[in-house]
Order: C-alpha cells, then sequence, then structure tokens
C-alpha cells in the first residue's frame, strides 16, 4: 500500500470523500451523525449554563471598577498625605522623576508649544519666505515648460518635413 493509497484509506474513515468517491458503509455515516448530534448538545448545555457565568462575570467587572474608583480615589488622597503603601509610593516616585526631567528641558519644551501653536512653523517669517520659496519653484517650472514647448514645436517641424520627403 502505498503513502497515497493509505491516505485515502484514512480520509474515508474520517467521513471525507475518497479520490475514488467510494461511498461509505451505513454504519460508517451513522457515527458521525451521532458525533454531531452529541457536540449540538453540547452547545445548548453552555449556551445554559453561559447564562450564569455571565452573570458572574459582569459582578467580577463591577466589583473591579469599583476597587479602580476607589484606588484613584486613595491615589489623590496620597498626594495630599505623602503615601501609605509600598507600591503607591513606588509610583509617586516615578511620577516625580519624570517631572523634573520635564523641568530640566526647559526652553526646549517651551519651543515645542511654540510650533504646535503655529503649525510647524517656529518663526512668523519662516511663513512668508514660504511662500516666496514655493513662487520661485513655479516660475523655473513654467520655464522649463516653455523649453519642453519650443523642443516639442522643432520635432513636428522635423516630421513635417519627412512627411514631404516621403511623398
Amino acid at each position: 500500500m502505498t503513502m497515497e493509497m493509505a491516505a485515502t484509506v484514512i480520509s474515508m474513515k474520517n467521513g471525507h470523500k475518497s479520490l475514488f468517491s467510494v461511498p461509505l458503509d451505513k454504519k460508517e455515516r451513522k457515527e458521525g451523525g451521532r458525533k454531531k448530534r452529541e457536540n449540538e448538545g453540547r452547545k445548548e448545555r453552555k449556551k445554559e449554563g453561559g447564562g450564569r457565568k455571565e452573570k458572574e462575570k459582569e459582578k467580577e467587572r463591577a466589583e473591579g471598577r469599583r476597587k479602580g474608583r476607589e484606588r484613584m480615589k486613595a491615589g489623590k488622597n496620597e498626594k495630599r498625605e505623602g503615601g501609605k503603601d509600598g507600591e503607591r509610593e513606588g509610583r509617586k516616585e516615578r511620577e516625580g522623576g519624570r517631572k523634573e526631567k520635564e523641568r530640566g528641558r526647559g526652553k526646549e519644551g517651551e519651543r515645542k508649544k511654540e510650533r504646535k501653536r503655529k503649525g510647524g512653523r517656529e518663526k512668523e517669517g519662516e511663513r512668508k519666505n514660504e511662500g516666496r520659496k514655493e513662487r520661485k519653484g513655479r516660475e523655473g517650472e513654467g520655464e522649463r515648460r516653455k523649453e519642453g514647448k519650443k523642443e516639442r514645436e522643432e520635432r513636428k517641424e522635423r516630421e513635417r518635413k519627412k512627411r514631404k520627403i516621403d511623398r
């Protein structure tokens, strides 16, 4: 028995159509049906039990939200009082460190804010220059276009002459 033949036999046993499309005997067909029915039954049972689980999950979520709110309140109070449990203290220290770094940046941070306000440009003068640069660029393109036009006309004339010669 070659590998291919073995594969077809296995697939036949699993209820797939084989290469020769030999119909499965009734017994095998019935087994397949029973498995399917069992699975469907399991799905139904899962759905019925799922309602209870869903309620429990919802309770857990609500509890989590409540705890989160409490934690946030504790955090706010802690900033006033100066920290209670170790975990919070660590977080507070990290925040403090970040603020110091921002303070160190100073002028650079200010410049960034300024740039955001003006839409990416640092100085008012740059805006005026930008327009001028764009216009300059366009003028240059125009001249190039004109050159292209001259060349086109010359080419057309040459083609006309060729046609005349051909006639």
